[in-house]
Parts: structure tokens; sequence; C-alpha cells
């Protein structure tokens, strides 16, 4: 499929693309063989805040309303690709809201929670979630 000028159509959801700096677009009204005379380059999305500082959106799918993150999906469009669930997208500056495409990268869980400086703890078959001051922020399991 062809590109419009600065949009990066989505490799499953062909009626939503996106820049380089993590806008979506609505591309149903489109046109996506490229033609300098039509400027028709899609609607910009209203993204949400999902409460914990990552941006999502609202994608409808033959009669079906998905939650899609931001995130996954701009890196989607750039590299063409669908990831699996278990694959994370890391924001490499740590603001969650910034989605320019250079600053998004395909991480694995543990790498991820590495680079944001959470410890993984096991004591007494309790696993804890260590922040980069030393305190427990999520655990996992029964003390005995």
């Amino acid at each position: 499929m062809q590109e419009i000028k600065d949009r990066n159509f989505h490799p499953k959801f062909n009626n939503y693309a996106c820049d380089k700096w993590g806008t979506i677009y609505s591309m149903k009204q489109a046109n996506k063989q490229f033609n300098p005379l039509i400027q028709n380059n899609g609607k910009p999305l209203k993204q949400y805040d999902n409460g914990n500082g990552y941006l999502f959106f609202w994608i409808y799918q033959d009669g079906k309303k998905i939650k899609y993150y931001s995130h996954r999906f701009v890196y989607e469009c750039i590299h063409k690709k669908i990831l699996d669930k278990s694959v994370q997208i890391d924001h490499k500056d740590g603001k969650t809201k910034n989605n320019d495409w250079f600053n998004l990268q395909e991480v694995s869980r543990t790498t991820n929670r590495l680079e944001n400086k959470e410890v993984i703890v096991i004591r007494d078959n309790v696993i804890f979630n260590i922040d980069s001051n030393g305190k427990p922020i999520h655990c996992e399991g029964k003390k005995k």
C-alpha cells in the first residue's frame, strides 16, 4: 500500500494510520493512492490517558470498538508488523506520552522492568517489585 505523504498505515487496521510524531489518524475518507491534487490526509483521533500515563484511542473494526495503546500502534505502523502480546514497547526517554517513532523500542518485559529501575525481590514465597528508591510497588503471593 502506498503511503499518503508522511502517514504510515497500520498493517492490520488499514483504515488507520499515524505520522512519525505519534499522531493517529482515521483514514476512512482518505484516498490511499497518493494524489497531490487530493489533500485528504485523514482525521486526527482523540487520544486518552489510561490513568497511568499511557495514551490509548479507539479503533472501530467490523462493528466492534477496540481499545489500542498509541505507542504500540505507532510502533506497528512504522515497522509494518503486528506485535505479539508478550512484546513490550519502551519509551526511551521514559516519557510515556512521547510516542514519536524514534522514542519507541521493542523490549522484553524483563528488559523493560530493568530499564525502569524496578527490581524483583523474592522473600518467603512473596514477590516484591522494588522501585529505584527501595520502596515496594507491587507484591504477589502470601506470606506464611
